[in-house]
């Protein structure tokens, strides 16, 4: 029996699950390399200056790094790294915790002891995740790593982990009561559960999304998680117009619609040294849960994600000749991208990045991220040479155009 966050896990037997395995995958879980390591991903800052220097850290934050070599844009196609060694079928152990959103989801130990969080389920996320990301690392700017698994076997999962984790972490009592007796879950002393969980049982996931954070530590004060673009545009007055007009104009490229601040993330970087009053001396911003993309927000709901006719229908420009900008998101999300004018610096930093991009690498970025193999798109979003059309038309709203009024 150990705890993990509000939750106790102990072994209790369960049926095994219905699926055959493959050859390729274990039966059982390897008795060694899913213990899960210790990861430290929050900065420590002095509580009694926490918020200030979090402000600080946002006002000095860098938006971008060196774009990728040719070389590897030639992997748009391929996992962002070898971290799993370009495999499509990985082995994973469940790790029940509390959960939140309207994804699917739950963490789990991978070999080495590293804990990811895994998206799952019929969610156009899944994929518009993995191009975001990929675009954005190759361009330059900060971003996690995403890695699309065609199988998922997860030792310990209950057919429907976030089902689970949804229900047993709910703030509403009753439903914890009503769904706890479903998942083995027993009330123990204080706020904690007791989470029966058979590591004999294993249950496979097709099309999965791995999510890997950009390497460094979270940036938080109490209540702050994250940052706004409108917080951003208020600290970082006078530095660096042209970098953060550049951010904000690949954010309108590729509809982010969902901008509220959580989505965003601030990080000290590996390799930053602290300044002497405990901050961090390299900090980095940038934009994180980038899955409500390539879509539109305006009409159908199932617009909104992978859909490329809305994707084309989303404005790159709100007024052209002043070069301003806005992204439409629903009502009453927490929006923070407030209406902005580009300045002629800032669309050319952007111009030069995107030139990088060949046809045949365009067209990799959506194969790479399987866009025609999700089942609920339309006919017109399962076509890659669709996607790959509406994005140059895109590109060419940004780079040929008369110049920004603004320098």
């Amino acid at each position: 029996m150990m705890w993990w966050g509000a939750f106790v896990i102990t072994v209790a037997p369960w049926f095994p699950a219905g699926a055959v395995a493959e050859q390729e995958l274990p039966t059982a879980l390897p008795a060694q390399g899913f213990v899960v390591r210790k990861q430290e991903d929050t900065l420590e800052l002095p509580r009694a200056d926490a918020a200030r220097l979090r402000r600080d850290a946002l006002a000095r934050a860098i938006l971008w790094q060196p774009p990728q070599e040719r070389s590897e844009l030639a992997r748009l196609r391929e996992q962002p790294d070898d971290f799993f060694g370009q495999k499509d079928e990985l082995v994973c152990k469940f790790r029940p915790g509390e959960t939140s959103g309207a994804t699917p989801k739950f963490e789990c130990v991978f070999e080495g002891g590293e804990l990811l969080k895994v998206k799952y389920g019929a969610t156009p996320e899944i994929h518009t995740e993995v191009a975001a990301t990929r675009l954005m690392r190759a361009l330059g700017a900060g971003a996690d790593r995403m890695y699309l698994v065609g199988r998922l076997r997860c030792f310990g999962c209950p057919d429907d982990p976030f089902a689970m984790l949804s229900c047993i972490s709910s703030p509403f009592g009753e439903r914890r009561r009503d769904c706890a007796p479903i998942y083995g879950v027993r009330k123990t002393s204080g706020k904690g559960h007791q989470v029966d969980v058979d590591y004999r049982r294993y249950v496979d996931f097709t099309n999965v999304a791995i999510e890997r954070k950009l390497a460094g530590r979270a940036i938080k004060a109490e209540g702050e998680t994250g940052w706004g673009w409108d917080e951003l545009a208020e600290l970082q007055t006078g530095k660096g117009r042209a970098e953060r007009d550049a951010l904000r104009l690949l954010a309108v490229f590729l509809n982010d619609w969902d901008n509220r601040a959580a989505n965003q993330r601030l990080v000290c970087l590996e390799n930053g040294s602290r300044l002497a009053d405990g901050g961090c001396h390299e900090p980095l911003a940038y934009m994180q849960d980038v899955g409500a993309t390539f879509g539109f927000v305006g009409g159908e709901k199932s617009q909104r994600k992978l859909d490329v006719e809305g994707w084309r229908a989303a404005p790159i420009w709100k007024d052209m000749g002043r070069c301003l900008v806005s992204i439409r998101s629903p009502r009453l999300h927490g929006a923070t991208f407030e209406e902005a004018e580009i300045s002629e610096a800032g669309r050319q930093f952007l111009v030069a990045r995107l030139a990088r991009l060949s046809r045949s690498q365009i067209r990799d970025l959506f194969e790479g991220a399987r866009f025609d193999a999700y089942e609920d798109a339309s006919p017109a979003s399962r076509s890659i040479d669709r996607w790959v059309s509406v994005f140059e038309h895109k590109v060419q709203a940004i780079s040929e155009r008369p110049p920004c009024p603004t320098p």
